[in-house]
């Protein structure tokens, strides 16, 4: 009997559905706003807040939980790269260069949302690996194409 987490066509499809709850966190804006006719109208930034507020280093939520919600913080910025369903860190200039702007829109909206002292927190103070590993791709995912704002935002934690 092949155990799941070792089955390829269930990781597979298990791939698939992450990548479509990604897809309809990204349109839940517009979604929302068919379903209730502008009256009441959930924004991706709204869902992603209350990933970052549940995913910070005090969170008391499962550790596949805390890596979920990093993984789909990633997936926010990866998912404007309609080319590649791989992560950011395995991506070449030429892999993400035509949707460059569209992936500068998603990492300037997760740094507003004060993403980078996040990664900071986990990354200096979080002691489960799966944990700070997710953390470490968002950080490249947010940096990847020397995003500026990004970077100042690092910059500027660190000091």
């Amino acid at each position: 009997m092949k155990m799941t987490r070792s089955d390829t066509s269930m990781q597979t499809q298990i791939a698939k559905e992450f990548e479509s709850l990604v897809t309809n966190i990204i349109t839940i804006p517009k979604v929302t706003t068919e379903a209730f006719r502008g009256a009441n109208t959930i924004e991706v930034k709204d869902f992603i807040d209350s990933l970052i507020k549940s995913t910070d280093i005090d969170s008391d939520i499962p550790t596949r939980l805390r890596t979920q919600s990093l993984k789909i913080i990633r997936k926010v910025i990866e998912s404007e790269n309609k080319m590649c369903k791989t992560s950011a860190i395995e991506w070449e200039g030429e892999d993400y260069e035509p949707y460059k702007a569209q992936i500068k829109d998603a990492q300037d909206m997760l740094t507003k949302m004060d993403l980078v002292p996040l990664l900071c927190r986990i990354i200096s103070k979080e002691t489960r690996r799966e944990i700070k590993e997710e953390a470490m791709l968002v950080c490249i995912a947010a940096l990847l194409g020397g995003n500026e704002d990004s970077q100042g935002a690092f910059c500027e934690y660190i000091k």
